[in-house]
């Protein structure tokens, strides 16, 4: 049970009080306890107690050396295991190299153990190292195909996917054979490190594996190789689908999703369908990813509750279709998406799920999107204003009330995107509210943020500057003008800003060449820009002016001497 370690050490907890020693047995349970449950610390105190019961034994006449020995073994590879499973990777390596030092072979499952927790733990050079001494018998024991496929996962765990196709290549001079794990592994390291050639490659070789077994099969003979008979499994084929949205090739992605049963007999999963979805987003196919998610039918909770069946779409789905909403601007279809996701799938949704919505309200609507889902997003794409800005930022503010409702707090990300739909609306003083209620919540606004509110300004101010009529409209101009130099002043002096940058200053001139009188303020701008891009070095590449900005200057010093005329200030 859950509690089978507890009830262990408690056990021998009331032996001492009686006086009692336990053997090596006892101490042999309580550590496999441990081991099953990952008690590391338990373990290794336990270890210590059995090496010092061993020590007076061993000056006695109780226990013979052969069984001590063996007893010993089987106490540390427990203590070993409970390490691992703790992921207390570096501890299990010092166990191995204790039980070297005193004589003791380990079994090569316990070796094994440690690469892979040493995987898990980012220790892949440890894991290699590891083999090394295998490979050279120091450690008693050879290492077999699982130990690779524990090494090559370590590698492929720390972004190392080179690494790992190179230990196919050994695998011949140890006379092994990769097996369908070590493709699978491999497979996934290259996609973990965005390699999507590489595991096509792997994925061509397991098929020509695949169909040499058929050939020889088909001429009644056996298979002369081991492996030769692979067969991808629901694992090999996920991999397969993520490595096609890796790519870019959404279609390939749901041909492999849709042929699984028929041309492989493989029932996909939902990380199949995650995957296929995750395709989708990557490449901005909103109504495809929306198609896809249909098809699986609602959800496993909401197919329990009503009694139904069905595999349905988990958290994971969901967000992988948000995402791909997020990506096209499909900022309806997502909305709509984040309320049937409570109503229909009766899944709760997550911060993830709320940023994707957020996403598409900041991006752009694609056009490509949306003429297809029909009445599928309820009407959500014109309340959320379609390809127009103009209800896009109402919807971002809405969601942001909305998921703090509900318990979500949102983070940088959150109101970066929110803060962008308010840049594209010209929403300058919603945008500046809500840099300050960043502030009274402790977040400090990042460098995109504040971006988002000076391009709010500098749209409005230039709105206002085409519309401007009378010299009223000219002071509008100048305070939305100002509200923006204001910020980025503060941004110049680090005041819970972050350091502007290349794309900020010039922000900063285009706002001093919408408004009248800053031409003398453009004109230290550029200077200050100058001065950065000179202290910077190559990191300040992006804060030379150019001519465009210089230009910026020039334009901000002509509206100010035309302002100067217009009220007769010019002597």
């Amino acid at each position: 049970g859950g509690g089978g370690w507890e009830q262990a050490l408690a056990l021998l907890g009331e032996m001492d009080a009686m006086g009692v020693h336990p053997d090596a047995q006892i101490l042999g349970t309580c550590l496999r306890a441990c081991e099953r449950h990952g008690r590391w610390r338990e373990a290794l105190n336990l270890l210590d107690r059995s090496m010092s019961s061993h020590t007076q034994t061993q000056s006695g006449t109780g226990l013979e050396q052969p069984q001590q020995q063996a007893e010993t073994r089987r106490h540390f590879e427990s203590a070993i295991g409970a390490c691992s499973r703790a992921g207390k990777w570096q501890q299990a390596v010092r166990l191995l190299d204790a039980m070297e030092r005193r004589g003791q072979v380990p079994s090569l499952v316990s070796v094994n153990t440690c690469i892979t927790a040493c995987g898990r733990g980012g220790g892949w050079k440890t894991a290699l190292k590891l083999v090394d001494r295998l490979q050279a018998s120091r450690l008693g024991v050879a290492p077999d195909i699982c130990t690779y496929n524990a090494l090559v996962d370590a590698c492929g765990r720390a972004g190392q996917w080179e690494a790992a196709l190179g230990l196919f290549g050994i695998l011949g001079t140890q006379g092994l054979a990769p097996d369908l794990i070590t493709y699978n592994t491999a497979m996934s390291a290259c996609v973990r490190a965005g390699q999507p050639e590489p595991a096509f490659r792997l994925w061509r070789e397991l098929l020509g594996q695949q169909q040499e077994h058929k050939g020889q099969e088909r001429a009644g003979k056996a298979a002369e190789k081991e492996g030769a008979g692979l067969k991808p499994d629901v694992t090999t084929l996920d991999v397969l689908i993520a490595a096609h949205g890796l790519a870019g090739e959404w279609q390939q992605a749901l041909r492999v999703l849709h042929g699984m049963e028929q041309e492989h007999g493989v029932v996909p999963d939902l990380r199949s369908w995650r995957a296929a979805l995750t395709a989708c987003a990557a490449a901005g196919q909103a109504d495809e990813a929306i198609k896809l998610l249909e098809s699986m039918g609602p959800s496993q909770t909401a197919s329990q509750t009503a009694g139904g069946g069905g595999l349905g779409p988990n958290v994971a789905c969901i967000n992988a279709a948000l995402g791909a909403c997020g990506q096209a601007g499909a900022a309806g279809q997502a909305a709509g998406l984040l309320e049937e996701m409570r109503s229909r799938h009766g899944l709760e949704p997550t911060l993830e799920s709320y940023n994707a919505v957020l996403k598409a309200c900041a991006r752009p609507h694609s056009e490509a999107q949306g003429r297809r889902s029909g009445g599928r997003s309820g009407g959500h794409e014109k309340e959320a204003g379609g390809g127009e800005p103009g209800g896009r930022w109402q919807l971002a503010l809405a969601t942001l009330i909305q998921m703090q409702g509900r318990g979500v707090f949102p983070d940088l990300a959150s109101f970066a995107f929110a803060l962008a739909a308010l840049a594209s609306g010209g929403e300058h003083s919603r945008a500046l509210s809500l840099l300050a209620h960043m502030d009274r919540r402790g977040l400090r606004p990042s460098l995109a943020c504040c971006r988002h509110v000076l391009a709010a300004c500098e749209k409005r101010a230039g709105e206002k500057r085409e519309k401007r009529a009378d010299a009223h409209e000219g002071e509008e101009t100048r305070g939305a003008g100002e509200m923006g130099l204001d910020l980025f002043e503060a941004m110049l002096r680090g005041e819970k800003r972050p350091a502007p940058d290349g794309a900020a200053f010039r922000s900063a001139l285009r706002l001093c060449a919408s408004a009248h009188g800053l031409g003398e303020r453009a004109e230290g701008l550029l200077e200050e820009m100058r001065r950065r891009a000179e202290a910077g070095g190559a990191k300040g590449a992006d804060l030379t002016p150019t001519d465009a900005d210089r230009a910026l200057v020039e334009q901000a010093k002509r509206l100010e001497l035309k302002g100067r005329h217009a009220t007769g200030r010019v002597s």
